[in-house]
């Protein structure tokens, strides 16, 4: 009888603790974060209008974020093509603050011809996205260049964070947090699903999502063979369209959200992959013939943060001013050499 009675003090306790958590959870940490997310632009639907925090996003009849583009071009416009996922798209910043906008300010100054810079990036779309735009809008918009804004995830066909551990542990993990949800404990369901995941990652039983993203740049892997693929197939579709000028561009961006965006610090693991995977796209890319920017001797020793916020690591306006720039310059140069 006493034991039972140690047993039944037990458990009482343990599910008081539990609730008393719930609660914590609900009314402390989650009020914090929403507290804290509410001083920050609306990102997300208001009345079927999208804003990327807070700045309205409105399509053409193609379907892109970019102004109605007339199909005729005249004889004094160079049109110039750009492709690309969310970076290009503009995630978080206003649509003429892109670096697809800044670079038309740039060509267009002080310049006798006319430039025109169109973007037709894809918010979540990887290279084969990309293609894809270049093949359906190609003849219509007839590009002088088109430019290949490139994020080192666009080889990973599945989500960026993918392992194949992970996939492995979800149902079961799943299993045990559905069970907590339905007893109506929803934040410490949540809480327990990533507090799992971050053991079985400090455990090294699921890599960090990193070595996941790594193994597409494998050479000898499939997504690294697509990847190859498709960035040669782009190349030979602008060929084929007289097409003067293919240009790749590595989308250089930070790699903690929050941190200073800074490239000389070598020893940061997270760094080492970002600049492995942008260096390794950059040398296919010249070996098929693409000319090639990357801005990282730009943000050596930078002291800025240069996301969209602490809870989106997408690049801000200051960083597309960067990718503009050396576009503008490669563009620049080549200009004068004709």
């Amino acid at each position: 009888m006493k034991y039972l009675k140690t047993i039944f003090v037990f458990l009482s306790s343990f599910i008081i603790a539990i609730l008393f958590f719930e609660l914590y959870l609900e009314y402390t940490v989650q009020e914090i974060d929403s507290h804290q997310k509410n001083k920050l632009p609306h990102n997300g639907f208001i009345d079927n209008v999208y804003y990327t925090w807070g700045h309205k996003v409105k399509n053409n009849s193609f379907g892109f974020r970019e102004k109605e583009i007339t199909t005729k071009k005249e004889k004094n416009i160079v049109r110039i093509m750009v492709v690309g996922d969310s970076l290009t798209w503009g995630a978080g910043i206003a649509e003429n603050d892109r670096y697809s906008n800044q670079l038309s300010l740039l060509l267009n100054k002080n310049s006798s011809k006319q430039y025109e810079v169109l973007n037709f990036g894809v918010s979540g779309g990887d290279i084969t996205v990309a293609v894809d735009t270049v093949q359906k809008y190609i003849k219509k918009v007839q590009p002088d260049i088109i430019i290949y804004g490139f994020c080192y995830n666009d080889t990973q066909p599945k989500s960026e964070n993918y392992r194949i551990e992970y996939e492995k542990f979800s149902p079961y993990i799943k299993y045990i947090t559905d069970g907590i949800a339905f007893v109506g404990l929803y934040h410490f369901s949540h809480y327990t699903h990533q507090v799992i995941y971050k053991v079985l990652e400090k455990t090294n039983i699921i890599p960090i999502w990193q070595v996941g993203l790594d193994r597409t740049y494998d050479k000898e892997s499939e997504e690294w063979g697509n990847f190859t693929k498709h960035l040669t197939q782009l190349h030979s579709i602008a060929l084929e369209n007289n097409v003067q000028k293919i240009i790749m561009i590595s989308l250089n961006q930070s790699y903690g959200l929050g941190e200073k965006t800074d490239y000389s610090k070598l020893d940061d693991i997270r760094l080492a992959y970002l600049l492995k995977w942008y260096n390794q796209a950059e040398q296919l890319a010249n070996v098929l013939g693409y000319d090639t920017v990357n801005v990282q001797k730009e943000l050596l020793n930078n002291s800025e943060y240069l996301g969209i916020n602490l809870y989106d690591g997408h690049p801000n306006e200051k960083l597309h001013k960067i990718y503009a720039k050396n576009l503008y310059i490669l563009i620049n140069r080549n200009r004068e050499l004709q």
